[in-house]
């Protein structure tokens, strides 16, 4: 966390030094091409709703700008003609037919990278609920070829806002924090706030724990520092979430410090989530009672081993020489492993546990997978990886590893391939005198 902490306050001095200012006037006004790639003048939302950006955009003289600019107003001209979410495929299908520079763009990784804020927003369109199956083969082509390797830097404006919005709608969080954290130097405070809440939503709807917990972080430090409203109802809604996850390990860890720093927080509800549940007396007594050593060893030399797994959900098939870049070394070693040629990585999470807590993941199936540690030692650990389908136990196994082990197990078969699980433990060791320390000062 302390980490994330440097980096922002890295990115607040530069915008200082940069601008002049702490962060954008809320009566920015778009008023020309600059404009709409300089500044963010709305919160997030699936068409554009500004009324100086729509005057601009239904007046702007295409003739007059270079040809990635043009194709840009395009396309955020057919965004303001948007009523429902589910017309955006249809817009994509209408600038697919009418301009052929767009299939130029798709087609040739060079052209992707001379045109990255068109393509930023026609990775948006494609990223529609419900879309089409070729939409969506077309969108992780983009992302996976070109996207992904663009550094926040280098996207601004409404190609920045809308790529980010398609991240999240995308189920990839992680991958969109960078990318919010520079909105936060082109936008006024109080749309920021709100879009990190938005951007909490999804976060905690797809299970992406880590990202949520500094989403909720980034979310405090700017509504202080920014006197912006605060989204309590999504701070308390992510929290019931980590609570039912089982993660509030996680949320404690990046929320504890900056409740200690700005002690206002303490009187929003969701503070009240942050409490380490008391112990029993019975609780008390069996803990101080487990072994004659325990007793007289004091909680400041006190430790606990956790395990961090991370579950990435792999399809594997026959049907081409396809490896997911997303997967790095992992995927040629599955490869060389295993009888399959394609390998694309379906979810990526990490899960923070201690003997006896369950994790939770979903396959895209809809079956749903329970992790749970029985044993850690300081060099071995042994987990249970349950698959549940409507409630029902459909598999069951033990995997034993060593700090760093890696398992691979075979899932449900999908289409013409099969869901892989690719587990990576790694045993942590906790300081339990530091974390009680924490729980105290809420």
């Amino acid at each position: 966390m302390m980490k994330y902490q440097h980096k922002i306050l890295f990115i607040a001095m530069l915008a200082i030094i940069l601008s002049g200012c702490a962060g954008m006037s809320a009566s920015t006004q778009v008023s020309s091409s600059e404009d709409i790639r300089g500044t963010i003048p709305e919160c997030f939302h699936f068409t554009i709703q500004d009324e100086s950006a729509r005057e601009y955009l239904a007046s702007a003289d295409l003739q007059l700008m270079p040809s990635d600019r043009k194709l840009e107003v395009v396309i955020l001209r057919e965004l303001t003609g948007v009523s429902d979410e589910n017309e955006l495929s249809i817009i994509f299908d209408r600038i697919w037919k009418r301009h052929k520079k767009v299939k130029g763009i798709i087609g040739s990784r060079e052209s992707r990278e001379q045109n990255l804020y068109p393509l930023a927003e026609i990775y948006y369109l494609l990223s529609v609920p419900h879309s089409p199956d070729w939409q969506n083969k077309m969108a992780e082509k983009l992302y996976s070829e070109t996207l992904r390797h663009v550094a926040p830097q280098q996207l601004s404006g409404y190609a920045l806002h809308f790529y980010t919005l398609a991240l999240l709608k995308n189920g990839k969080a992680n991958a969109a924090i960078p990318y919010l954290e520079r909105m936060g130097d082109l936008t006024e405070k109080n749309i920021y706030v709100k879009d990190l809440g938005i951007a909490l939503g999804y976060a905690t709807e797809s299970r992406e724990y880590d990202a949520a917990s500094c989403l909720m972080a980034m979310v405090c430090e700017n509504a202080m520092d920014g006197n912006a409203t605060f989204p309590e109802g999504k701070m308390e809604s992510a929290l019931q979430a980590f609570k039912k996850a089982g993660r509030m390990d996680v949320a404690r860890q990046a929320l504890l410090p900056i409740v200690t720093r700005y002690p206002h927080l303490k009187e929003f509800s969701f503070a009240q989530f942050l409490k380490e549940p008391q112990k029993t007396a019975s609780q008390e007594l069996i803990s101080s009672a487990t072994s004659p050593n325990d007793a007289v060893v004091s909680n400041e030399n006190r430790k606990e081993n956790r395990v961090r797994v991370g579950i990435q959900i792999i399809k594997a098939s026959r049907q081409s020489n396809y490896i997911d870049p997303a997967l790095g070394e992992a995927g040629d070693d599955l490869k060389k492993t295993l009888s399959f040629t394609s390998f694309t990585l379906v979810s990526d999470e990490t899960l923070s546990l201690k003997p006896g807590e369950r994790g939770e993941f979903r396959l895209p199936n809809g079956s749903v997978g329970h992790v749970v540690p029985h044993k850690i030692s300081s060099d071995k650990s042994r987990i249970e990886v349950r698959i549940l389908q409507e409630g029902k136990e459909i598999f069951n196994t033990f995997v034993e590893s060593g700090d760093g082990g890696v398992t691979i197990i075979g899932g449900p078969q999908v289409d013409s391939g099969m869901l892989l699980l690719r587990l990576t433990v790694f045993i942590v060791t906790t300081d339990v005198a530091q974390v009680d320390r924490l729980g105290s000062t809420v």
